[in-house]
């Protein structure tokens, strides 16, 4: 934060600008707001979002598009005895807001494929096994039989 006063009186100067929310994540529309302790000022956001140069005065400014952003938000104010500039700057990334809703969607059909296929894999092992079993038992009939005595 930089803070350039050019004033015959401190009074209604602001010292600080914050901006909220400070850290992400952040994600398309969100709002990201900037506030001075000064009297009434004017916001100007400037610098980058995406591929797109910014110099705006809208406050709170909306995060419309994914991708990096580096931001200023500049605080103004006009008076008879006080120009002041206070500036406070934010960088971060913003994701898409469906971005994690794709992702778990995509983990949804991966994992009913694994537990099929896990089953699947069970129940012909199991019905070898039994075909196994029961040809056993119809080779020991024929061999043991009380009737023909073979």
């Amino acid at each position: 934060m930089a803070v350039i006063c050019n004033c015959n009186t401190s009074t209604g100067c602001p010292t600080a600008v914050n901006i909220a929310p400070s850290a992400g994540p952040f994600k398309v529309g969100d709002e990201l707001t900037c506030s001075s302790d000064g009297y009434d000022p004017t916001y100007t956001w400037t610098g980058t979002h995406g591929a797109a140069s910014i110099a705006a005065s809208p406050n709170p400014f909306t995060l419309s598009a994914a991708g990096d952003f580096d931001l200023t938000c500049t605080a103004t104010v006009n008076e008879l005895t006080c120009v002041l500039l206070a500036t406070a700057r934010i960088t971060g990334t913003v994701y898409s807001k469906y971005r994690k809703h794709r992702n778990t969607l995509a983990t949804i059909p991966v994992l009913m494929m694994t537990v099929f296929v896990a089953w699947l894999i069970d129940r012909v092992d199991t019905l070898r096994d039994g075909a196994n079993n029961n040809a056993h038992s119809q080779a020991g009939a024929t061999t043991n039989n009380p009737t023909t005595g073979q």
